[in-house]
């Protein structure tokens, strides 16, 4: 019986990360395509510049790898942590929708108020577009997690 909760334990956060990780991509790549006409390529030496400084710009594909690498461990960081959270707060289980928006803004303002900050990115200003992504963060990114994550423990 403990084999298979750590097999259904490790298929929830596999694939709770895909889902998450491929929603939050096409996110980002169709917002920064629209609004700032960024190459998807273009998108993810951002990501990789939080850590490769203003060289990941020049890195070619090899430097947008590492940002779709960076992309993917913050999309299993978020979805432990609410692995994590979930069977421990009641509130989750009981506002899976509004726990789960809440969650994808308290993604952004940490991603945004304190990992960037710690990074290699270069300081941005507030742009409106932020409320875009604010929102994206909320639907495509905090919502899955908590619908997937509950879904769960509703089966254990």
């Amino acid at each position: 019986m403990r084999a298979k909760y750590l097999q259904n334990r490790g298929s929830v956060l596999f694939w709770t990360t895909v889902v998450v990780g491929i929603l939050d991509a096409v996110a980002a790549m169709t917002v920064y395509y629209v609004f700032f006409n960024l190459k998807p390529m273009q998108v993810y030496q951002y990501v990789a510049s939080g850590i490769m400084g203003k060289t990941a710009y020049d890195g070619g594909a090899a430097s947008a790898w590492v940002g779709v690498g960076l992309h993917i461990i913050i999309a299993f960081a978020a979805t432990y942590i609410f692995f994590i959270l979930s069977p421990r707060l009641k509130w989750i289980r009981e506002n899976v929708i509004v726990a789960g928006m809440l969650y994808g803004l308290l993604i952004w303002v940490v991603m945004n108020l304190i990992i960037v900050p710690l990074s290699l990115i270069e300081p941005a200003e507030f742009n409106p577009v932020d409320l875009v992504v604010v929102i994206w963060h909320m639907t495509v990114v905090g919502l899955p997690i908590s619908l997937l994550i509950n879904k769960y423990y509703e089966n254990t």
